[in-house]
């Protein structure tokens, strides 16, 4: 079976959480993977479609698109398979794109009840190309990373908790984490997004109009 599905997709960016609707809340550092326990189900393959971006003040970065591929091994067991087209624009130069990284990965959800989830996972990812990495979309390293992950239902919050250590081949090693909550300040998300509609709408607009008028 395959499910095809929309997802906010990682790392997490409230700018993709707001444009899409979803109520959710991170807070990590630095810079997070987050992910939950869950896995997909038995000979099921979940296809995810995501689009990622992230702005700091000298480089602006997004992935369009990202896709996520899940296999279901067994009720608590899922492979993984993540690739995504890499797009840059820095404040010096014009903005350039090719494949980014490619992200093979393994997950065991070895604890599951009504309230809480464990699992942890294992990962490799790479350049896809090497001509992405001398352009500068990304780094031509290798990167090993080990999350524990734990989703707790707490009345209406449910929290997706990820902590992971993570090495690379040229010797670097870190220690990263990331806390989600998925219905805190829903409410609140979902106002900013219409308001972010409503701001968006007569903007479409005038530019369409000049685009007539052949300005």
């Amino acid at each position: 079976m395959i499910s095809i599905s929309w997802f906010s997709g990682r790392p997490w960016s409230f700018f993709g959480l707001l444009l899409l609707g979803l109520p959710s809340v991170v807070w990590s550092g630095p810079p997070m993977v987050g992910d939950d326990p869950g896995t997909a189900e038995r000979s099921h393959l979940e296809v995810i479609v995501a689009i990622n971006g992230a702005s700091r003040p000298s480089i602006d970065s997004a992935q369009v698109p990202l896709l996520d591929l899940a296999y279901g091994l067994s009720s608590n067991t899922e492979i993984s398979l993540v690739m995504a087209r890499q797009k840059i624009k820095t404040n010096v130069e014009s903005s350039s794109s090719g494949w980014g990284d490619a992200v093979i990965g393994y997950k065991w959800r070895f604890f599951n009840n009504e309230t809480l989830q464990l699992a942890i996972s294992g990962s490799y990812s790479h350049a896809m190309r090497h001509s992405s990495a001398r352009r500068g979309l990304v780094e031509d390293v290798g990167i090993v990373t080990l999350p524990l992950m734990a989703s707790l239902e707490i009345g209406e919050n449910l929290l997706n908790f990820q902590i992971a250590y993570s090495m690379n081949s040229i010797g670097s090693k870190a220690f990263d984490y990331s806390i989600i909550d998925l219905h805190y300040f829903s409410g609140i998300a979902y106002q900013l997004f219409f308001h972010f509609i409503l701001c968006c709408i007569p903007l479409i607009s005038g530019m369409a109009q000049l685009n007539k008028q052949g300005l």
